[in-house]
């Protein structure tokens, strides 16, 4: 198991977050480098090593932004 300090968007503060793999064993990336990691005082869940680019974002039409 890996671990790193990082800001936990959970707990508002640095914490501790492991993997839940071995280092270079992951069998959800063809690397074996896992990309999840959870904090160890909360359980909330990072994805990391991936980009967004080239994704578009979605945009909520006006009409559905409103409320009677």
């Amino acid at each position: 198991m890996s671990a790193m300090s990082h800001l936990c968007p959970d707990c508002d503060t640095q914490r501790t977050f492991i993997t839940p793999h071995i280092a270079g064993l992951c069998p959800d990336s063809e690397d074996g480098r896992c990309p999840e990691w959870c904090c160890t005082e909360c359980g909330a869940a990072l994805l990391t090593g991936f980009s967004l680019s080239g994704v578009q974002a979605h945009t909520v039409p006006e009409s559905a932004q409103r409320v009677a």
